[in-house]
């Protein structure tokens, strides 16, 4: 968000009209608006906000933002840290792709989150064999 967006919220939440009304409001001159607008000068927004006691009012959403995206990016880091060999993900991709261009990505999640963890391990299996229980569940989950 810039300082002219900044402004127009500090504008609507003191239900002004003009530059002018709003420096009335919040105790400085116009020209002084007027810089903050034209410099871009976010940090000088700030700053009277918190002297107003109006600074969650109109940056309250995008710190919220600021922490989701802060929230997801730690989210991936972990998820990036999954022991998984490259086998297994390549699989996964694969078999995310085919949902994907099946419009079934919903069966997937389904049948993923359904995973049965009592089934015994198989010691081996081909990829080939892999691929082919994957497009049968698919198959199977796009029918129901």
């Amino acid at each position: 968000m810039n300082a002219e967006q900044l402004i127009g919220k500090l504008m609507s939440y003191y239900n002004v009209f003009s530059m002018h009304e709003l420096s009335s409001k919040i105790g400085i001159s116009q020209p002084a608006i007027s810089k903050w607008k034209n410099n871009n000068s976010i940090l000088a927004i700030k700053k009277k906000c918190r002297e107003l006691g109006i600074y969650d009012e109109i940056f309250g959403n995008l710190n919220k933002i600021i922490d989701i995206a802060s929230e997801v990016n730690q989210a991936a880091k972990e998820i990036n840290e999954v022991d998984i060999d490259e086998t297994t993900l390549l699989l996964f991709k694969e078999a995310y792709q085919k949902a994907k261009n099946s419009d079934n990505i919903k069966g997937l999640r389904v049948y993923l989150m359904d995973f049965d963890q009592q089934i015994k391990p198989i010691d081996t299996i081909t990829l080939n064999d892999f691929k082919n229980i994957l497009d049968e569940t698919l198959k199977n989950s796009k029918k129901n």
